[in-house]
């Protein structure tokens, strides 16, 4: 694997620091991705969209209902890759983390996947 370094100002750094957070990708992923998607704009998902749709399927889920992250993104699931759905699943799991009440951990299935449900209660993005 080639690699490609890249030097920024302090202020371009910062920029480049606050994007990545928002996406839940490390600086050097988000850098990757955000240069990919430049030049394969018809063939890149954003993972933005993604994370919306996901946060979308999440809030209409009923209480009982149970999840994985798959199932929230289930049609673009299969085209993306390790990367992305790590990212989806970290961006998840930090969702879970921040709303307690309303979900949780229902299962850990084969392969180390949460599988999660919905106990009722407020969403807080």
């Amino acid at each position: 694997m080639a690699r490609i370094y890249s030097n920024y100002t302090e202020e371009e750094i910062k920029l480049l620091q606050q994007e990545s957070e928002k996406m839940g990708l490390s600086l050097s992923a988000y850098q990757k991705y955000r240069t990919l998607l430049s030049l394969t704009d018809s063939n890149t998902i954003d993972i933005t969209d993604l994370i919306a749709k996901m946060k979308a399927t999440l809030s209409s889920k009923k209480k009982g209902d149970v999840f994985i992250v798959s199932t929230l993104i289930p049609e673009e699931w299969t085209t993306l890759t390790r990367s992305e759905k790590n990212t989806l699943s970290k961006t998840l799991k930090k969702i879970i983390d921040k709303n307690p009440t309303l979900y949780k951990i229902n299962d850990v299935l084969p392969g180390k996947i949460n599988q999660y449900i919905v106990l009722g209660g407020s969403y807080d993005k």
